[in-house]
């Protein structure tokens, strides 16, 4: 799934290349592994892949520390959860991280809350479950499930990460990655 069109994964990876960022660390996942192979088919961001969430967390916290804005790939769920020692890290030394988490669909979404179905990599039955597990080591976090706010609200949590000083999440749904979304106009102001 790599399209020739501006969409939801290129203006994400689109900020994060303006404001500096030339690597992604990550460990693919059910939900994220769409987001990943459009970041490796437009090749904005060379991905450096990890062998845990943890790992990859550390890494984009060091890479912040020398770069000024680090980001990492993550699945929802268990995933999320793994990476929250390091952003905790990130939180409390102030170190500005972008917290991608891949997560599933709008339709998988309504199934686990109408019938009460759990999916796999997650443990609630709850629709905020990345946002409860991110609530105490982020300032922002933005649930991208809408092609047509997903710019205004990518925008926002970056801006939230960089005058803050401190880590974001911004998590997407696997059916918006490929959605088509206007490029990024202008640049960010911290």
């Amino acid at each position: 799934m790599t399209p020739n069109y501006p969409c939801v994964t290129t203006y994400l990876t689109a900020r994060l290349k303006q404001l500096g960022v030339r690597h992604l660390f990550s460990v693919p996942g059910d939900y994220s592994s769409d987001f990943l192979a459009i970041v490796d088919y437009e090749g904005q961001l060379t991905r450096i892949g990890n062998c845990n969430e943890l790992n990859a967390a550390y890494a984009a916290d060091g890479y912040a520390r020398t770069n000024g804005l680090g980001a990492v790939s993550v699945t929802a769920g268990v995933g999320a959860s793994s990476a929250l020692n390091a952003i905790a890290g990130s939180y409390i030394e102030m170190i500005p991280v972008v917290w991608i988490v891949g997560t599933y669909s709008n339709q998988k979404r309504i199934t686990s809350m109408a019938a009460g179905e759990l999916f796999h990599h997650n443990f609630s039955f709850g629709v905020d479950q990345t946002q409860s597990i991110y609530r105490d080591c982020t300032v922002a976090f933005e649930r991208i499930s809408d092609p047509l706010t997903a710019g205004a609200q990518i925008d926002r949590a970056l801006v939230a990460c960089l005058s803050q000083r401190r880590p974001v999440a911004i998590e997407i749904l696997e059916d918006c990655y490929a959605m088509p979304c206007d490029p990024p106009q202008g640049a960010l102001a911290a």
